[in-house]
């Protein structure tokens, strides 16, 4: 049972483009969202992020993996300090921190998930109980540890018309489809940004398409495109989640063609694979709430709402609690800090119908400063 308490929780998220950490800090008894407080972001240095690419694509060593466990953790304790400082808060003003990590390996088939971030550390130097790993519990009771941010979702679309689907492009794309009846369903939906960002990435041509602009100049194969939506993953029923290189050898097919129409066919391979989730939903969604990176994407939300028809709205278009605006860029660190009060309270952060765990459970680890 959740407490009268209202807790101020504070929430890192690095997702799969491990671009860098986004932190928020919000107000919440585990169930309702009381209010959404400041907010904070800061890039990986290239160095640190060319070591993750290493560990992800297992160029890896024991040695490598502790010393980037070390280096997030520091990393998160100075995002923790300016996010503070942005709010004018101290430490001892904060209950919680929720964790996620970096995600450098995910694998739902063999029942194997590792997210990494030396946790106690960064509870000793922020002076802030931490809680993290909050994926493995998921796991170990029959779930595919992804995805995790359905219960949030649930609770910032409680005044919305149902049905409704909150789509989240990070590197993977996943969607939560909340019910006229209160189903609560998720699932991964397919590549999100992961491909289109390595193959600007392995092109020179930044660290991601900004806006879409290269992939706009381009034309899509559309017999790759045919061929993509044959994989069995977009047949099979959720709960399903993915990881983020799933998909990594299928780019090679695109050898040969320009930059352009590259990130033309990668953009539309992730539109196509959302479009086909719908199957999946008991019925039609009135509107789709997006967040994420990809949601800045505005080529990629114009083949959405103008080709399929989706009524698209951003969340920073989005007004709730006192006609407050949610930054689409922080709805996932938002959701970990809520995770983070949830687990405290034991109560349950996954479901059969979100990650396929054979009953509601709880997660995290919790690290006591």
């Amino acid at each position: 049972m959740a407490p009268k308490k209202i807790l101020t929780a504070i929430g890192l998220m690095s997702g799969t483009s491990f671009d860098g950490v986004d932190a928020a800090i919000i107000k919440t008894n585990g169930t309702k969202i009381y209010s959404l407080g400041e907010t904070f972001a800061s890039s990986y240095s290239d160095s640190l992020r060319r070591k993750i690419r290493n560990l992800v694509n297992k160029k890896n060593s024991i040695k490598l993996l502790l010393d980037v466990e070390d280096e997030l953790a520091l990393e998160h304790v100075l995002i923790v300090k300016k996010l503070l400082q942005k709010a004018k808060l101290k430490s001892s003003d904060i209950d919680v921190i929720g964790f996620h990590g970096q995600t450098i390996y995910h694998s739902p088939l063999q029942k194997k998930t590792m997210q990494i971030g030396n946790s106690a550390l960064l509870a000793e130097r922020t002076g802030i109980n931490v809680v993290s790993d909050f994926r493995r519990m998921d796991v170990a009771s029959g779930g595919e540890g992804a995805p995790l941010v359905p219960f949030f979702h649930n609770a910032l679309c409680q005044k919305l018309s149902k049905p409704v689907a909150v789509l989240n492009i990070g590197g993977v794309a996943n969607v939560t489809y909340v019910g006229s009846n209160k189903e609560l369903i998720a699932f991964d939906t397919g590549p999100g940004c992961a491909l289109i960002d390595d193959w600007i990435h392995d092109h020179r041509r930044g660290h991601y398409d900004d806006e879409g602009k290269v992939a706009h100049k381009g034309i899509p194969n559309q017999e790759i495109l045919d061929l993509f939506m044959r994989h069995k993953f977009f047949k099979q029923k959720p709960p399903k989640s993915l990881d983020r290189n799933k998909f990594k050898s299928f780019v090679k097919k695109l050898d040969g063609m320009s930059v352009e129409d590259g990130a033309a066919t990668l953009t539309h391979i992730t539109a196509l694979s959302i479009k086909s989730s719908q199957k999946f939903m008991p019925s039609k969604p009135k509107q789709w709430m997006v967040c994420g990176g990809g949601s800045k994407n505005r080529f990629l939300l114009d083949i959405l709402s103008k080709q399929y028809g989706f009524k698209i709205i951003n969340f920073d278009n989005f007004r709730v609690f006192d006609n407050n605006i949610i930054d689409a860029d922080f709805v996932e660190a938002q959701a970990f800090a809520f995770l983070a009060v949830r687990s405290l309270c034991n109560l349950p952060i996954s479901a059969p119908t979100t990650t396929g765990a054979y009953q509601e459970r709880s997660g995290g680890a919790f690290y006591r400063f």
